[in-house]
């Protein structure tokens, strides 16, 4: 029983069972209702396995129904940019050659870009986790896109990645930002675009 890195309560078991618990003072409970929007219960009945005094019940209430909608222009506008903020540390990293360290900044950077494909193409139930199930959600054509977005930290191979990520994600802006008014400050598009440009060449360095 420990403290994992997001400080949840996580169990291993014997049976190879995870369990992760979050335990609240009954004086917090209020707590639970406002975490509508960001998760949901298809019943009650399905959340809630225990409730002596029904309190817990009603403030989970609040939780039942189908998954919130997703999507808007301050949503939006928030994944653009941290989006745009990963490809520039990204691509710093490649010139400086951080390989290592690009190669997982670039799996963070794919959260906003899935959640911006999930957007497009309107398959947004798995949301917090936007791998989650992408490949029963999502297309051949955009999971081999995808796939295509993915490498090892070997820096050609990497470079390629970032590329292939960077794209799709201006495309993006594009095609989801677009139509809701949402705009990426051109300069430090701009400036990525040289650094994704122009990243590689020191092979030798790894």
């Amino acid at each position: 029983f420990f403290a994992d890195d997001f400080g949840h309560e996580t169990a291993l078991f014997s049976n190879t069972i995870r369990g992760e618990f979050h335990f609240l003072r009954r004086s917090d409970l209020p707590v639970v209702a406002s975490w509508q929007g960001h998760g949901w219960l298809p019943s009650l009945d399905a959340g809630v396995l225990l409730d002596r005094t029904g309190e817990l019940s009603g403030h989970a209430a609040a939780l039942v129904g189908g998954p919130p909608a997703r999507g808007g222009a301050v949503q939006v506008h928030s994944l653009v940019l941290n989006l745009l903020n990963l490809m520039l540390l990204g691509g710093n990293l490649l010139h400086r050659g951080e390989y290592a360290r690009a190669w997982g900044l670039l799996g963070r950077a794919h959260e906003p870009l899935l959640k911006l494909v999930r957007l497009h193409e309107r398959r947004t139930d798995h949301w917090p986790t936007p791998s989650r199930a992408l490949e029963d959600d999502l297309s051949i054509f955009v999971r081999a896109r995808y796939q295509g977005c993915t490498g090892s930290a070997e820096p050609d191979a990497l470079c390629a990645a970032y590329r292939a990520t960077w794209q799709w994600g201006r495309e993006l802006f594009a095609t989801v930002g677009g139509p809701l008014g949402v705009d990426a400050p051109v300069a430090i598009v701009d400036h990525v675009q040289r650094l994704i440009d122009t990243a590689g060449g020191r092979s030798a360095n790894w």
